[in-house]
């Protein structure tokens, strides 16, 4: 399938992270190496930040201009994470700028230079100057369709957005802000046919087999509260792929629900997401055949901005990845399917099916998780029932918090108990 314009947005920031859309693979020999390799994928935020660390007081206020919402203004920000795919390098994916390139520099109510052309294939980048809010929408301003091709904004200096234009034509774009409509805030791309002197056309369409370009990781669904997970990682899955280099990790993420302080039970969904959801981590990594790695997608803050006068907040997730990583401290759910009273040992089952060996130590806090009583507990009043290693047993359900280390090994901080997995007649003599 061919698609008229690839996005690719990153910041200017440690690692080079990148978000973005990813067509195809990285090349067809995989620049791999033989064996296999396996990681535990970890979700994690390590900044509650807003999109800009602004000493100036912002308030989420219909109708103003757009700004960054504070993060004590976010009750819960939710995302579904819908895939991770691994990108193989290929021959000369380690070399930047390879395509044609023009910049546009996007200042205070005008893009410089207004018009540009570039051959098909290259790719026009534009590079924020001001800490003001605007847009790269497709059209022109009234266009029924503006926006339907692509749709980006940001508002921090430094701020890059690349696209990369597979087809020929005339582009015309504009900011969509009431300000920027009314300063005349447009742009366009003509881009040309390219000057195929070579012949060269590998034709190659990497599919997600592992051989060629791309690894998928995960497909499925998978709730995300990104204000959370700045206090406790997530596990997401363990995969085994091949050994290699990788040069990119594509993330697709939809549905982000918000809620905000002021308003704690109702749930916004007028949230858009840059990118359309797919966020592209732009970092080269080597694994090695019979490694095993803890990857770390660290989504690095909330980055929520208020559009204002549009009535929309724009989510512009800005990940990374932490490749060489030792432990994390993390949340996992899942069922018991063994237990080691000798050694205090048990292992764990999650919905993704993977398992974990959970070392239980005089440390560990066991107890019941009676979601039944949470408006007790907000209230100051203990429900939970304080257990012991002897309560547990193979198929109840458990959420563990702790320390996660290199081979799905977590030694427990606490280790929840559904409550209806518990034998009350056992808590008379032992746990309680």
């Amino acid at each position: 399938m061919k698609y008229p314009i690839r996005h690719s947005i990153f910041m200017t920031v440690a690692a080079c992270c990148a978000l973005g859309l990813a067509v195809a693979g990285c090349g067809s020999s995989g620049g791999g190496t033989a064996g296999t390799a396996s990681a535990t994928f970890v979700l994690t935020n390590d900044s509650l930040t807003t999109t800009r660390d602004a000493t100036e007081v912002f308030t989420v206020t219909r109708g103003t201009t757009s700004a960054p919402v504070p993060v004590d203004q976010i009750e819960s920000l939710t995302v579904t994470v819908t895939e991770i795919v691994l990108q193989r390098c290929g021959p000369g994916d380690d070399e930047e700028g390879a395509d044609e390139l023009e910049t546009v520099l996007v200042e205070d109510f005008e893009f410089d230079p207004m018009s540009v052309t570039i051959e098909q294939g290259g790719t026009v980048r534009w590079v924020w100057t001001t800490d003001t809010f605007h847009t790269i929408t497709s059209g022109m301003p009234g266009d029924m369709d503006a926006g339907s091709l692509f749709d980006e904004s940001a508002m921090d200096a430094g701020t890059v957005i690349e696209l990369i234009f597979a087809d020929t034509g005339i582009f015309p774009y504009f900011s969509d802000t009431e300000t920027d409509i009314a300063e005349g805030m447009v742009g366009n791309v003509n881009v040309v046919p390219e000057d195929d002197t070579n012949g060269d056309d590998d034709g190659d369409d990497n599919g997600d087999n592992g051989e060629g370009g791309l690894v998928t990781i995960f497909t499925g669904s998978f709730d995300v509260e990104l204000k959370d997970l700045s206090m406790l990682a997530q596990v997401l899955n363990e995969e085994e792929f091949p050994a290699g280099r990788y040069c990119k990790i594509r993330i697709r993420i939809e549905n982000p629900r918000l809620v905000l302080a002021s308003d704690p039970t109702t749930e916004l969904t007028n949230v858009k997401l840059t990118a359309n959801g797919r966020l592209f981590i732009q970092d080269p990594f080597d694994v090695e055949p019979g490694e095993e790695l803890l990857i770390l997608i660290n989504f690095g803050g909330l980055h929520l901005i208020d559009a204002g006068a549009s009535g929309m907040f724009v989510l512009t997730p800005q990940v990374r990845a932490d490749v060489d990583v030792a432990e994390a401290e993390v949340e996992v759910e899942g069922v018991i399917i063994s237990k080691d009273d000798e050694a205090d040992i048990i292992e764990i089952r999650t919905p993704s099916d993977d398992v974990f060996e959970v070392f239980v130590t005089g440390m560990t806090t066991i107890l019941t998780d009676d979601d039944s009583d949470d408006a007790a507990e907000t209230r100051g009043i203990v429900t939970d029932v304080m257990l012991t290693f002897d309560d547990l047993a193979v198929d109840q359900n458990v959420d563990v918090e702790g320390t996660l280390m290199v081979g799905n090994q977590i030694t427990a901080d606490v280790i929840e108990v559904a409550d209806e997995d518990i034998d009350t007649t056992m808590l008379d003599g032992g746990g309680a």
